[in-house]
């Protein structure tokens, strides 16, 4: 198992008991407008994004000052056992679309990320001809 950089292990450092505790906030943003659950999705900490969708009091459709939601940023970043844990979530909305009109499945296609556009695929995230068209344009799947 790898070491997490607060020397435990992942999920049991300093962060693993203290997401389980009620009086933690999870809704406080950053200067970015990201939640706890949007910097774990955009940093790859799967481990935090698991103990977080457990949480009855986290919003997984919370969005930053770009409009993104966690789906869509793990999509833009390429880190595909955060967008299965997510579409794997309680709650979360597949389709948030951003301010400029993207979604998660379009900013993995800008990206290149093909494993995160497979993955979407599979959960049928095509749902408008206009990412169907620019994915059957520049994906091989």
């Amino acid at each position: 198992m790898a070491k997490h950089p607060s020397g435990g292990r992942r999920g049991r450092g300093v962060g693993g008991p203290l997401l389980g505790r009620n009086e933690i906030n999870t809704e406080i943003v950053d200067r970015y407008g990201r939640t706890l659950l949007l910097w774990a999705a955009q940093n790859m900490q799967g481990w935090i994004v698991r103990r977080l969708l457990q949480r009855n009091d986290v919003n997984p459709n919370a969005v930053d000052r770009h409009g993104q939601a966690a789906l869509s940023v793990a999509a833009r970043e390429g880190h595909e056992e955060v967008v299965r844990l997510l579409l794997g979530g309680r709650g979360v909305n597949r389709n948030i679309a951003d301010k400029y009109g993207k979604r998660a499945l379009s900013l993995a296609v800008e990206k290149g990320h093909l494993g995160v556009v497979k993955i979407l695929l599979e959960h049928g995230l095509v749902n408008r001809v206009t990412e169907y068209t620019y994915c059957s344009h520049y994906c091989m799947y």
